[in-house]
């Protein structure tokens, strides 16, 4: 069945490629274009041309606005009318192809991080040396905030930078290369990465002299535009981008359309399939990634494959947690670090076939089995990718047509699963052809025992039943990456080979790896050594087991402890995880995970509660630090930020700190507690910044309230007592302050109560003696008290050139009104204010009578202005 249906598509695509062959002007036109056509107005389009110099001396001729050159790709971007591409431009013969620019728009937003599901937090345990430094990663979107405390002095600008600067675009370059100062937990992948910023109003790949010149290595794409599926300018520019540079890998994310279904191609009317966002996602050297949930599991949102032409995409999943934009830059992240590990004796860059490979054959199979358009090859492990990369499971090489090179390997006894991966960058097809794949290599392996093994294929056939089969054994003329597995496989010899069945032209590099996983292998991904687990709150444990046995029993015990405490006794180990509630300590433990007589131990982990920084006072000269304890007999780490990252400066076993600016002119601060001995670092607090939480030189907040009683209610908050003796609330009168309370700084929150406030302004001030002697004042208050009659109109009399204020405790909408010895009205001011200021240099001296109208009843008075 499933070689009939593959049959049907070649045939279906054969035909078109014939029709297509024509050089009639509509079989120049994308497929979408053509469903969009006779728009009013001017729009963008890309140009496929045979010669770009002499199409821009014609355009220029013809009026025609050229926005950009791609001569790499001999791409032409200009600004037309319908009826200019319909007179001119198609029937030009050196237009080989017109294709829209859809706008570009950003996939959802990415709020969550999670450092476990694509073994990050592992990675970085494992690995800790690797983190991205001296990498350069381009974010090819809207503008990122470069003074965000995670990417502070590790940004530059691209040419064509936008202008608009959204979250979005900080978040995507925070999980790329984000250094974790504000919160732990949100450390990107690639934290000691410099990020750069490239607009994505043009879709098209950066010049590559701005590639060369900010030696970007990896480019993110967490965009998308319309469902499309064709091999359009874009597909074709990005393919050609990475053969001109083939260590520059192009990540994009799959798109948040997973529910739709094509309106064109092959593909038409499946639902839920081919609907990548974007026909630069159709290159075939790039790596396009879904989205997954917290357990592995393909998210609805995220858009499935397969390419236009059967294809398999996306390429591979990561976490994504409300949209594939995240789960890309988790990837991009990754692909950094892979591109360090690697390190060639060479000192070059390595190829980002090479790089695809590693991360593709390191992904973790999830369901349905084997590769799939659902989520590639799997979903992201970067401690595996890196593993491969670290132990040089590789080679990197070039092959004919008609020619066969044979790598041997020899696996040892015990081994469970055996997997290979073969890719290479192929060179861009032409625009509109009905099958993107120009070089088509091989692989095969050969087992001791003489059998031959194939890669595994999905079927394309454009049906969902036959979409969701599972792959087959089969030779792949499709894809240019391609992957064998063996489960169980015989110990001994292997011949890795890789055919150019089809190489037209010179030779065709490529890259192969291999890894294989022992047989009764159990690992703990989540925690690792110094993973933080908080108490009195559920944590999702991880681990990787090859066990046949699927049932485990889990227990945990506390540092000095001898005795395991029972956690589960009966563990289905295919899950790869479990929800453990986290008893109330705070301790070092360990988790163990017993196996068919055997048992697993974890790092050890610091159990604590979460800690809050919060600033108690910010002086000029002192800051205090106080946060909530995690426990008896707990030390803390204390952190202050450097030019980049958060750096130790000291321990302390107190809940509080003073630090002198003179030593630690830091402006933010986290803390972590340590376990006895230091022997592990539980959850970094978050690391606010000292300027903006409230708090100045002891004082929070001073309140003035005039009550119903005509008194006036003073509140006062502090951040903390240290260090205080005494509090004085204070009154100013004619002119000088005098004290109204006393009382002693025992606690954060003072009260007071002005029973005899005087009509017109009160203002106060709080006062606190310190314990040395010193005194520290806070910002006055005003409340304006109208009196007994509520209303007070001053000053009376008042200076011809003065300022009358009129103050007035109606609750309801009042207007204040002036008259003259007549009668007359001469000013009128709305009561919206307390007090309200009215200029009186336009009046002449005299007397005049005021009035304030509520609509219920009028008070009135009078006021002399004199010289």
């Amino acid at each position: 069945m499933i070689k009939h249906h593959t049959l049907v598509l070649v045939l279906c695509l054969l035909a078109h490629s014939a029709s297509s062959a024509q050089s009639r002007p509509a079989d120049k036109i994308s497929p979408n274009l053509v469903r969009s056509a006779d728009r009013p107005g001017k729009h963008i389009f890309m140009l496929v041309v045979s010669d770009v110099p002499a199409f821009t001396v014609w355009a220029a001729a013809e009026h025609l606005e050229i926005v950009r050159a791609y001569g790499l790709a001999d791409i032409i971007v200009l600004r037309a009318s319908w009826a200019d591409v319909q007179a001119k431009i198609l029937p030009h013969p050196d237009v080989r192809f017109v294709d829209g620019q859809a706008a570009a728009q950003e996939e959802l937003a990415v709020p969550g991080h999670n450092l476990f599901v694509n073994q990050i937090a592992a990675a970085r345990a494992a690995f800790p040396h690797l983190n991205g430094l001296g990498a350069t990663v381009s974010i090819k979107e809207h503008r990122f905030d470069t003074t965000d405390v995670d990417l502070q002095h590790r940004t530059a600008f691209g040419r064509s930078v936008s202008a608009q600067s959204t979250v979005h675009a900080s978040i995507v370059a925070s999980l790329v290369g984000g250094a974790g100062n504000s919160d732990v937990a949100g450390r990107g992948v690639a934290w000691g990465a410099r990020l750069i910023s490239s607009g994505f109003n043009n879709l098209l790949p950066d010049d590559e002299g701005e590639y060369v010149a900010q030696n970007v290595t990896v480019q993110n794409h967490s965009y998308g535009s319309d469902i499309e599926n064709y091999y359009g300018a874009g597909a074709l520019a990005y393919d050609r981008s990475v053969v001109a540079r083939p260590a520059l890998l192009h990540v994009f994310s799959a798109g948040n359309s997973g529910l739709l279904s094509s309106e064109s191609g092959p593909y038409v009317g499946v639902p839920g399939f081919a609907n990548l966002t974007g026909n630069f996602k159709m290159a075939k050297n790039v790596v396009t990634v879904g989205a997954v949930d917290s357990f592995g599991r393909v998210a609805p949102f995220s858009s499935r494959g397969p390419a236009y032409d059967g294809r398999l995409k996306p390429d591979l999943a990561a976490f994504g947690n409300d949209g594939t934009s995240g789960a890309a830059a988790l990837v991009s992240g990754a692909a950094t670090l892979v591109q360090q590990a690697l390190d060639l004796p060479t000192g070059e860059s390595p190829p980002a076939a090479l790089v695809r490979a590693l991360l593709l054959n390191g992904a973790d199979d999830i369901a349905p089995p084997g590769p799939d358009f659902f989520s590639g090859f799997g979903n992201l492990n970067v401690r595996t990718a890196l593993q491969t990369a670290v132990d040089q499971q590789y080679i990197s090489g070039k092959i004919g047509a008609g020619e066969m090179r044979s790598f041997p390997l020899t696996l040892p006894p015990q081994t469970r699963r055996l997997k290979v991966m073969l890719t290479w960058d192929d060179p861009p097809a032409a625009p509109n052809a009905p099958q993107a794949l120009e070089n088509d290599l091989d692989l095969q392996i050969i087992s001791p025992d003489g059998r031959e093994w194939l890669p595994w294929v999905a079927s394309p056939f454009p049906q969902a039943d036959s979409l969701r089969l599972p792959a087959v054994r089969r030779r792949d003329t499709l894809n240019n990456a391609e992957q064998v597995t063996l489960d169980f496989p015989l110990p001994g010899s292997y011949a890795l080979q890789v055919s150019g069945s089809n190489v037209p032209a010179a030779t065709q590099a490529f890259s192969l790896t291999w890894r294989w996983e022992a047989a009764d292998h159990f690992a703990w991904s989540f925690p690792v050594k110094n993973d933080p687990v908080v108490a009195e709150r559920d944590v999702v444990l991880r681990w990787e087991s090859t066990f046949p046995d699927t049932v485990g029993s889990m227990a945990y015990r506390l540092t000095g402890s001898m005795d395991w405490l029972p956690v589960t006794a009966a563990l289905d180990l295919r899950t790869g995880y479990f929800r453990w509630s986290v008893p109330a300590v705070f301790a070092g433990a360990q988790l163990r995970m017993q196996v068919g007589g055997q048992s697993f131990e974890s790092d050890t982990f610091l159990i604590s509660r979460k800690l809050q920084m919060r600033v108690g006072f910010n002086c000029p000269d002192s800051t205090l630090l106080y946060w909530n304890a995690a426990g008896p007999d707990a030390a803390y780490q204390i952190y202050g930020l450097g030019e980049r990252y958060l750096e130790a400066l000291l321990v302390t076993t107190d809940t509080f700190v003073v630090l002198q600016k003179t030593t630690f002119p830091q402006r933010r601060f986290a803390v972590a507690p340590m376990g006895q001995a230091g022997h592990a670092v539980g959850l970094r607090s978050a690391a606010p910044d000292i300027r903006t939480q409230g708090v100045a030189c002891y004082f929070k907040s001073l309140l003035a309230e005039l009550t119903a009683e005509a008194q006036v209610a003073l509140t006062l908050r502090i951040g903390t007592t240290y260090g205080l003796a005494r509090l004085f609330f204070e009154k100013i009168k004619a002119g000088v302050f005098y004290p109204l309370n006393e009382q002693a700084a025992e606690e954060e929150l003072f009260t007071f109560t002005d029973t005899d406030p005087q009509r017109g302004a009160n203002t106060y001030r709080a006062r606190l003696l310190l314990a040395n002697g010193a005194f520290v004042l806070s910002d006055t208050v005003t409340v304006y008290f109208a009196g007994k009659t509520g209303v007070w109109v001053f000053p009376n009399p008042i200076p011809a050139q003065g300022t009358l204020q009129v103050v007035s405790t109606f609750s309801e909408e009042a207007d204040f009104l002036l008259f003259d010895v007549l009668g007359r009205l001469v000013l009128e001011r709305k009561l919206d204010a307390v007090p309200i200021e009215i200029a009186m240099g336009a009046l002449p001296q005299g007397m005049y009578f005021w009035g304030i109208h509520t609509g219920k009843k009028m008070e009135q008075g009078g006021v002399l202005v004199k010289e």
